[in-house]
């Protein structure tokens, strides 16, 4: 799936979920879709299970995490477009992980914003700067995470950086 430009008056530019809802988003691409700089926005979802993002590009787009489940998001790439908006997530209330995610945001605000009571889990991600720079809240790194990347170095062109992709294997 694909969301180009996608806009929204309330929360989640390209995807919005609210209530007894579960489930996952898996291999879509989000380029300039806001409500605010979020391309998908979970807010109050009270279904027991987690949400999973599962190998998604998001550029100049985020996720928004208010007040609902963990979420879990593996395998995708998070890009600053600096002349629309930084690629980040928000999640206040509840413990994002993130499992083999780049972070490209090489400028602008932190990637992922938690707050002063949250956290987020991090597992051999990388990101283009430092961890203060790249995350605004607490973290655990359960898996070395590389930070300060070369994230201009991408030799098959495939939207990760070369250090990201040495490093995961």
């Amino acid at each position: 799936c694909t969301f180009t430009d996608q806009r929204a008056t309330e929360r989640g530019g390209a995807i919005y979920a609210s209530g007894p809802a579960s489930g996952s988003i898996d291999r879509c691409s989000f380029t300039r879709c806001l409500n605010a700089s979020n391309a998908i926005a979970f807010d109050q979802v009270t279904d027991s299970q987690a949400w999973s993002v599962s190998d998604c590009v998001f550029s100049g787009c985020g996720i928004y995490n208010y007040n609902s489940r963990p979420m879990f998001v593996q395998r995708c790439v998070f890009n600053r477009d600096p002349s629309f908006a930084d690629a980040r997530i928000e999640s206040y209330n509840s413990p994002p992980e993130f499992d083999h995610c780049a972070f490209k945001n090489s400028g602008g605000s932190p990637s992922i914003y938690v707050g002063d009571s949250n956290y987020t889990i991090l597992a051999t991600c990388g990101f283009c700067r430092s961890a203060v720079e790249e995350i605004s809240g607490y973290y655990f790194d359960n898996q070395q995470c590389v930070f300060n990347a070369d994230c201009a170095s991408d030799c098959d062109a495939d939207g990760t950086p070369d250090q990201f992709e040495i490093k995961a294997g």
